[in-house]
């Protein structure tokens, strides 16, 4: 007879599995709904350049190499599985390897948010966020150059959702790992432990069991920071604070796609002003609300507190440090709607309204009806530009038998851009056409 433990793990284990399918089909889905999308063309940016690195100079020397400045373990350590296999299909594979990777981070996410008592409809609405929301699918959607997006945001949220003695404990401690080698921002996750210490809401013992693994992963990032030849420029400037705070209302905004901030027009005729200071406006309500959440000394507010104010940080750092990019907003946008999804189960569920069986499935459903305009990707994002099996085969044909000449291959989005695209070795798009055609 089949024990009880028996019976529950296994639909527990099937939910997981069918969680994470939904999950890459939706990440990779976003590709292929484009009449321009093809995965078996499609080679993005890094998600090539890094396996070729690796079938140039190994992975060993290519996963400590900075890029940007920095180093991008997860990124690196899929690039080495990638270049094992044929050149001509890393199209295929490094979109397939993607959507299992953004996937498998949706029924962490539904699972451990049971912590916090969250409906399960709304729990399924902010894991399936992490491959819906309108944003990513701008540029960073099923990428694996871009993991350090569903990684960091999955790791923000089991961190603050841990308890002791409970898979959540071990999976914030590997997670939170895998995003400070990824990312210096994983960073971020070590001063979340500390101030859920501070604040009385884990003990030292679980402090040090999650904190430990990201500080060492923050070790090794650092050190490859601080050693790299070509080091990120960093300067905070007025500028950069000021691009913040116009980007940050769009943020919000973009959740209903064809909504956006900025000048305008009346009727197409009369010119509408801005009022300049809604950025400010927006970033300083956001965080006293997040203060707000934090006073409760909740673990509830504590969530919806630390979720706002991890928004705010993962968009300002790199953006006044560097320059605005719709890349920076992913992860707030993310920790925005991940507090807004969690507060309006806080207020919904209790009411005679939240407890209905119909109500809060069909909200999820509406919102995704509103997301459904945005779901397919971006042109720039789903169209190979080149075709992968085209441009490697006129790359082979060029080195006329060769083996020691080198040839540059470009990825798409016609990427590197020469003149623009600062690239060092082991890691740029020359190789010798001995790697390229196989003699060596």
């Amino acid at each position: 007879m089949e024990s009880s433990h028996g019976r529950r793990f296994l639909p527990l284990l099937g939910g997981w599995f069918g969680l994470w399918i939904v999950g890459a089909a939706l990440s990779i889905g976003r590709l292929l709904i484009k009449p321009s999308g093809n995965v078996n063309e499609l080679l993005w940016a890094e998600d090539g350049l890094f396996p070729l690195c690796v079938r140039k100079a190994g992975l060993a020397d290519c996963f400590m190499d900075p890029f940007a400045g920095y180093l991008l373990g997860v990124p690196r350590l899929v690039a080495g599985l990638v270049a094992t296999l044929p050149m001509e299909t890393w199209g295929l594979w490094s979109n397939v390897v993607a959507a299992i990777l953004w996937g498998s981070f949706v029924p962490i996410l539904y699972f451990s948010l049971a912590n916090l008592r969250i409906h399960a409809s709304f729990r399924l609405l902010i894991a399936v966020s992490l491959v819906t929301l309108p944003l990513i699918g701008l540029e960073a959607v099923n990428s694996t150059a871009s993991i350090y997006m569903p990684l960091l945001f999955t790791s923000t949220v089991v961190t603050l959702v841990m308890k002791p003695d409970h898979w959540t404990a071990w999976a914030a401690g590997v997670l939170g790992f895998l995003a400070a080698i990824t990312i210096p921002l994983g960073g971020w996750l070590l001063i979340l432990v500390g101030v859920l210490l501070v604040m009385r809401q884990i003990l030292g013992r679980l402090a040090a069991w999650v904190g430990a693994p990201i500080a060492f992963g923050l070790v090794l990032q650092l050190w490859v920071v601080f050693t790299a030849d070509q080091g990120r420029p960093l300067a905070l400037t007025g500028r950069g604070f000021g691009d913040w705070f116009q980007a940050i209302p769009n943020s919000i905004l973009h959740l209903w796609p064809g909504v956006n901030f900025g000048s305008t027009t009346v009727y197409g005729i009369f010119p509408l002003p801005t009022f300049t200071w809604t950025g400010v406006v927006v970033a300083v309500g956001l965080l006293i609300a997040s203060v707000v959440g934090m006073r409760t000394r909740t673990r509830q507010g504590m969530f919806l507190g630390l979720m706002v104010l991890s928004g705010l940080v993962y968009s300002v750092v790199p953006t006044v440090t560097g320059y605005a990019s719709n890349r920076y907003f992913v992860l707030s946008s993310l920790c925005f709607v991940a507090a807004a999804i969690a507060l309006l189960n806080y207020r919904l569920v209790p009411m005679k309204l939240g407890s209905r069986s119909w109500v809060l499935p069909a909200l999820t459903a509406a919102v995704l009806i509103v997301w459904s305009a945005a779901f397919p990707a971006s042109d720039w994002r789903a169209a190979p530009n080149p075709a992968w099996k085209t441009e490697l085969q006129g790359a082979q044909d060029r080195c006329g038998g060769d083996p020691w000449l080198q040839q540059a291959l470009l990825f798409s989005p016609e990427w590197p851009q020469a003149g623009v695209t600062q690239l060092y070795e082991p890691t740029t798009n020359v190789i010798e056409c001995r790697v390229l055609i196989g003699t060596d």
